[in-house]
């Protein structure tokens, strides 16, 4: 089976965004979306991002339900759409798979927050999927963390949050991945955490060098190398994993081919 993770700044990279996920999705089983954007009245802003890019996908990838989960609402004034514009965590899964539970925890703020990334704004949570495939179940945890302060180091929020975060893991029984945009450097507090719970970093384990691109460090003025992380539980067998440089979005893509131990 194979899993794509990638924070799709809203759709932003417009025709690369939608073109890579037209090809990825040849051979893809699951998505793991973060920075979607849901609402009734489609606009496309100057940004490039979409606020209906949840529909958007679901009329690209045909042959895959979708979960979503609200997590915030997007600043009105970011907006003009005079709609309200939710920002979520989204699944798409092929239709031979079957859901037997969906569940989303926010680790900070509520869905009442208004979200405005640049003035430190936001709300977070991790949204969690349990399969049952015809290779036997498992979970799937989509997460996006907190994004500032921006140098992506710790902070007692971060230290809490991910807390709250192996709290949740812990509580799901079986073969489990997470995987999503943690806002994260690699040697912190925060990613051990994580750690600590028995999930394998697959970013460690496979020396993935960075996991953004030049979209991001030309936008921001600098060079960060990190923010998203892919973990497995140790009944997951990972045949390959790997990070390759598309410009797709401001993130690169992260794609897991495993499998489920018996």
């Amino acid at each position: 089976m194979k899993l794509l993770s990638l924070n799709i700044e809203g759709g932003a990279s417009d025709e690369r965004f939608f073109k890579y996920v037209r090809t990825r999705a040849k051979t893809a089983d699951i998505f793991c979306f973060q920075e979607v954007f849901s609402s009734k009245k489609p606009v496309k802003v100057d940004s490039g991002q979409r606020t209906d890019v949840f529909g958007d996908l679901n009329k690209l990838l045909k042959g895959f339900e979708s979960l979503r989960l609200p997590v915030a609402v997007r600043a009105g004034e970011y907006f003009k759409t005079g709609s309200r514009v939710e920002l979520c965590l989204a699944i798409f899964y092929r239709k031979n798979f079957s859901v037997e539970k969906h569940f989303g925890k926010h680790v900070y703020g509520t869905i009442n927050s208004e979200v405005d990334f640049k003035n430190g704004k936001e709300a977070n949570a991790v949204q969690c999927v349990k399969f049952d495939s015809f290779k036997g179940s498992f979970w799937v945890a989509n997460f996006h963390g907190i994004s500032k302060p921006g140098n992506k180091l710790d902070t007692p929020v971060r230290i809490k949050q991910s807390k709250t975060l192996a709290a949740v893991l812990t509580k799901l029984e079986g073969p489990k991945i997470l995987c999503g945009d943690f806002n994260l450097m690699p040697n912190t507090k925060s990613i051990e955490i994580i750690e600590q719970t028995g999930m394998k970093n697959l970013i460690k384990l496979f020396k993935i060098k960075n996991t953004r691109n030049s979209i991001s460090w030309k936008r921001y003025h600098n060079r960060q190398s990190f923010a998203d992380f892919t973990f497995v539980s140790p009944d997951i067998k990972v045949k390959n994993f790997k990070v390759p440089y598309v410009l797709a979005s401001d993130h690169l893509p992260m794609i897991l081919d495993y499998k489920i131990e018996n």
